[in-house]
């Protein structure tokens, strides 16, 4: 091997590492910066898809059978309260 190829192939070796590394960089540099309500917004956020998650689930069981009419009814009830709660309480943090 002369001094050509192997400057070739570490060029080569360079254009690689900046082409599959340059949007990793980018990506981390280009992340906007955090604020104080921003955890406490995505843990809302995450309650609030669980509850949908639940209120899909109950739905389920009712019309499976698992759950009587009765209890879907107030279980229901129950989780959309909780729902419209953590919406609430988001929108306002979000707004604040």
């Amino acid at each position: 091997m002369t001094a050509i190829d192997v400057a070739i192939i570490c060029l080569m070796t360079m254009g690689l590492v900046i082409y599959v590394g340059e949007p990793l960089v980018r990506r981390v540099s280009s992340r906007p910066h955090r604020r104080e309500g921003d955890d406490a917004t995505e843990r809302l956020l995450l309650q609030k898809e669980m509850l949908y998650v639940a209120i899909r689930d109950l739905d389920f069981d009712f019309q499976t059978g698992k759950v009587d009419q009765k209890d879907h009814a107030e279980l229901r009830q129950q989780l959309e309260r909780e729902a419209v709660q953590i919406c609430v309480n988001s929108t306002l943090l979000i707004l604040w």
